[in-house]
């Protein structure tokens, strides 16, 4: 059992990285990467059912929230993406000034408001989390489920930069 948790971490770790890469990858690679990202959500969500210990009915409304929401952030990260592209892109014509290209300080402030936008978008991710797992898991299971979550993530996090096996 050990080894295998190990090994869904090692996974976990590897497609996290990869999948943060996707904006540079290919068609191809996105696929690739799609596949990925569906192959850490099942992990996910297998994980998460077995340290709730959630009843079929329960893990059925629970997968199904779970998907809605990493749809909505894969969504709020693509609209930061655009953001941030936006504001290198305005920031590399502010900084080719010398050479002649110049870009109207609106441009700059408009790059901002997206980002801000964006980012906003993105915080509210986890409050929605809360706000749709809460009448699914119960107050009890909420508890758990974001202790669990947190130690998955913190779990995932050490593997990623530091290199070294899960120990349990």
């Amino acid at each position: 059992m050990r080894f295998f948790r190990q090994a869904c971490c090692t996974i976990l770790a590897i497609s996290l990285f990869h999948f943060g890469r996707s904006n540079e990858a290919n068609a191809a690679s996105t696929d690739r990467v799609e596949r990925e990202r569906k192959r850490l959500e099942e992990l996910f969500i297998w994980k998460m059912s077995e340290e709730l210990k959630l009843s079929v009915d329960t893990e059925i409304s629970f997968t199904e929230a779970l998907r809605a929401l990493n749809r909505e952030k894969a969504a709020a990260r693509l609209e930061l993406n655009d953001a941030l592209f936006s504001l290198n892109q305005v920031s590399g014509s502010l900084r080719g000034k010398e050479s002649g290209l110049t870009r109207p300080a609106k441009s700059s402030v408009d790059a901002i408001r997206l980002y801000e936008k964006a980012m906003r978008r993105y915080g509210e991710i986890p409050v929605r989390e809360v706000a749709r797992l809460k009448p699914i898991l119960g107050p009890e299971g909420l508890a758990r489920y974001l202790v669990a979550k947190s130690r998955v993530t913190d779990k995932l996090l050490s593997i990623s930069t530091s290199g070294n096996p899960l120990v349990d």
